[in-house]
């Protein structure tokens, strides 16, 4: 029989006590880059720093570092070619910050719900919309709480076929992986599986810059695109100051990248702290009645962002007000689109998110926590 107290019991035993939901960890070696890049502010040193660190980690060939993960995605809608009037593909559970930005260039959201199994988009869903719909302009694909969307491989193929690019929100995903081909011997990092990919360094995200984010590519002519836009389309000139393109100022500040370009070395370091507190949930509800740990998908290698329990219907929220009583600030999953005001449909049918949503219950996650388990 399901039991709050014993959920609640058994989160503490991880947690030690009252625990924030996110508490990063700021070292002496990025308290030093951000003094070395405030000596010299005439200078986008670590800019370009935190550029070629993200090229070398995620294999990508283009990195731009802009000043957040929303500004990404807007940049990379306008790269795509989306327009006014246009529709974008999305799933409904994700962080509202995609639908926001397909808003903000004037396009149409189209939700489409999510898969039980690893809370992205369901890929039967895109098919069917593709099959029996006008094509959309473009395609967002979210790995959602740092698990990857494992079924990128065939929403990439379909969208090929359909000549549809594909953005990868990989906000939460920095440091996660999907096995190449499912032939499981190479994985390939999320952040470079779209035709345009994005990142967010907010102060929740297993990197930060305390704000910020990072748009990337494999395309070349995408790439300078990017850079360019995202530093007000100027065109380079000894002394005329022009412009030939409407541009956005949305390159990362130097201080911020600083601090994320020391943070981004460490990358591979914090995974695995992450790793090993998500494993101490598991193994702490392990047997339990009626919970259920979110368990990394099959053929991917998760950051484990925000580690993840379901509990039965109707039962969410006492656990959660449980857990606050105690100082635990865990979390419901990020509402869904359709049941936000501004985006509300009660036309359509999302039982897989409207599942997730009822049940699902992000527990602490900081570095500060995560730490202790390294």
């Amino acid at each position: 029989m399901f039991n709050v107290q014993a959920v609640v019991d058994a989160v503490l035993s991880v947690t030690g006590g009252p625990a924030s939901h996110h508490r990063p960890v700021v070292t002496d070696e990025d308290v030093l880059a951000i003094a070395d890049q405030a000596r010299r502010l005439d200078s986008y040193h670590y800019v370009n720093l935190l550029q070629e660190r993200l090229k070398e980690k995620l294999h990508v060939k283009h990195a731009v570092a802009v000043s957040s993960g929303s500004a990404a995605l807007e940049l990379a809608l306008s790269l795509v070619g989306v327009k006014r009037g246009d529709i974008v593909l999305l799933p409904t559970l994700s962080f509202v910050a995609a639908a926001n930005a397909v808003v903000r260039v004037g396009a149409v959201p189209a939700f489409l719900d999510s898969s039980k199994y690893d809370f992205g988009i369901d890929v039967h869903r895109v098919g069917q919309y593709l099959a029996h719909n006008e094509v959309p302009k473009a395609i967002i694909v979210v790995h959602l709480l740092g698990h990857s969307c494992n079924s990128m491989p065939a929403i990439l193929s379909l969208a090929d076929a359909y000549g549809v690019p594909v953005i990868e929100d990989a906000a939460e995903a920095l440091g996660s992986a999907i096995y190449n081909n499912y032939n499981q011997s190479t994985l390939r990092p999320c952040g470079s599986w779209g035709d345009v990919s994005i990142l967010s360094f907010n102060l929740n995200k297993v990197v930060t810059s305390g704000g910020g984010g990072a748009l990337l590519t494999n395309d070349d002519e995408l790439g300078a695109r990017a850079q360019h836009l995202a530093t007000t389309a100027r065109v380079a000139h000894p002394w005329l100051v022009e412009h030939d393109a409407v541009g956005w100022n949305h390159r990362m500040p130097m201080l911020s990248a600083a601090l994320c370009s020391e943070q981004v070395k460490r990358l591979d370091t914090l995974v695995k702290a992450k790793r090993a507190l998500a494993m101490a949930y598991k193994t702490a509800i392990n047997g339990m009645d009626g919970v259920a740990f979110h368990e990394e998908p099959g053929g991917t290698f998760s950051n484990f962002w925000l580690p993840t329990i379901l509990v039965p219907t109707g039962e969410r929220d006492a656990v959660l007000t449980a857990l606050h009583g105690r100082g635990v600030m865990a979390r419901a999953v990020f509402t869904p689109m359709h049941r936000l005001e501004m985006y509300r449909d009660d036309g359509g049918t999302f039982p897989a998110a409207d599942e997730i949503f009822a049940r699902a219950i992000c527990l602490p996650a900081g570095i500060e926590l995560a730490k202790r388990f390294a």
